[in-house]
């Protein structure tokens, strides 16, 4: 009994100096990189952030040009109606100068 009792006291000593040696590693990266990441994670959050600002800048433009988009659209239903209109007017215009030179009597009148 005593040797299963002295093997895993050793085990365990294996195990407590494995977990203090890979808590000496982890505290060395730290040392060694800690400053780094820092400054990565610091960067990368600068980055998110100016993500979300051209993000919002973006769609704020695109809902500026969806506006500019409807008010040109209807300008431009509004300009095509009075066109047409001017169109069918001038037709009968013409229409009625037609039928004075030719002497003819237009339903119209």
């Amino acid at each position: 009994m005593a040797h299963k009792e002295k093997e895993i006291d050793e085990k365990n000593a294996m195990n407590n100096s494995a977990n203090q040696s890979a808590d000496a590693m982890d505290q060395v990266r730290d040392l060694l990189f800690g400053q780094a990441q820092k400054s990565n994670d610091e960067r990368i959050e600068q980055l998110f952030s100016k993500i979300d600002q051209v993000s919002d800048n973006f769609n704020e433009r695109l809902d500026q040009l969806d506006q500019k988009i409807e008010l040109l659209t209807l300008q431009l239903d509004s300009e095509h109606k009075e066109n047409i209109q001017q169109i069918g007017e001038g037709l009968s215009a013409l229409g009625k100068d037609i039928c004075k030179a030719l002497n003819v009597k237009n339903i119209n009148d």
